[in-house]
């Protein structure tokens, strides 16, 4: 009995991990990006002009996100639709465009364009 027991464990324990490695295959926005150009009106720069410690984003499974922005760390949610996604840090949405696997938002609405790139 003990034995069944485990193997059944083991096959659940095997299915949990396998779905939370594909979580996010529905949706081809989710993934881990990393922050490359900041744009201020007609002016672009090198992210780390704007961010020392640089700035990246996870957009995660259910709608979760993590922003790090210069070593800050934001959690919040996220949600695209078509090439437009919305990003909600702080109860504040910002509303970027998604175009293939870069996105551009003013993160927190500060005046700043963030472009990101998927790195995963």
């Amino acid at each position: 009995m003990r034995k069944h027991i485990k193997k059944a464990l083991c096959i659940v324990m095997a299915l949990v991990l396998t779905m939370s490695l594909c979580a996010c295959g529905a949706d081809p926005n989710c993934g881990s990006y990393t922050c490359k150009t900041v744009s201020v009106g007609d002016i672009t720069v090198n992210v780390n002009e704007a961010f020392v410690n640089g700035a990246s984003m996870e957009l995660k499974q259910a709608g979760a996100c993590e922003v790090i922005l210069d070593g800050s760390k934001y959690e919040g949610s996220w949600k695209s639709e078509g090439s437009s996604i919305t990003i909600t840090l702080e109860e504040e949405p910002s509303v970027g465009t998604v175009n293939g696997n870069t996105i551009s938002i003013d993160i927190l609405n500060v005046g700043m364009t963030l472009t990101f790139e998927k790195t995963n």
